[in-house]
């Protein structure tokens, strides 16, 4: 699909691209045959998992994550929290893990590939993203494609907000995102 961008855009540009310049956008493809749909298990007799797919770094909010999760953990003991991405299965994310005391409900799966990634979300019932920003949040639209519903900060750009399966709290509020987690 090629969207034309207005006049005055393409005149700032001309100098560096010419008249006809013409923006197209391109974004990030959701592969949906490969993180396609799929059925959970049913919850009769397991724990409510959540998983997050992430580096672990400051700007991906863990320590909001963890402190939500521990103050969910007290009202509803029967989740796990699956947690992959490179840095994930370190010291310093065990760490903070027993910071907030959530070691023994926190699945560290390290770095994974794209099998893997599916394969968490296929074991999960809710993708749980705690960001303070991120230019697309392309872990979102995989999951939902999967068929968990997300929950976010709005550390998300408001372009990549999904209306339906996809909850929003403020940036840095574990109490915010606890609730929204209980929710799910």
């Amino acid at each position: 699909m090629v969207i034309t961008v207005s006049d005055e855009l393409v005149d700032d540009l001309a100098g560096y691209f010419g008249k006809d310049y013409r923006h197209v956008t391109i974004p990030n493809v959701i592969d949906t045959s490969f993180f396609a749909f799929s059925l959970r298990k049913p919850l009769k007799d397991r724990a409510f998992s959540f998983c997050l797919p992430a580096i672990f770094n400051h700007r991906k909010g863990y320590d909001v994550l963890f402190e939500a999760f521990a103050k969910l953990v007290e009202v509803e003991p029967y989740v796990v929290l699956h947690i992959a991405g490179r840095g994930t299965d370190g010291k310093a994310c065990r760490q903070l893990m027993k910071r907030y005391g959530v070691e023994d409900k926190v699945i560290c799966h390290g770095q994974i590939d794209a099998n893997g990634m599916r394969e968490l979300y296929y074991q999960s019932d809710a993708l749980v993203l705690a960001t303070r920003g991120e230019t697309q949040g392309l872990v979102i639209a995989e999951a939902m494609s999967t068929g968990i519903p997300a929950i976010s900060t709005e550390g998300i750009p408001a372009s990549m907000r999904l209306d339906g399966g996809y909850s929003y709290v403020p940036v840095n509020d574990a109490s915010a995102l606890a609730g929204e987690m209980l929710k799910a």
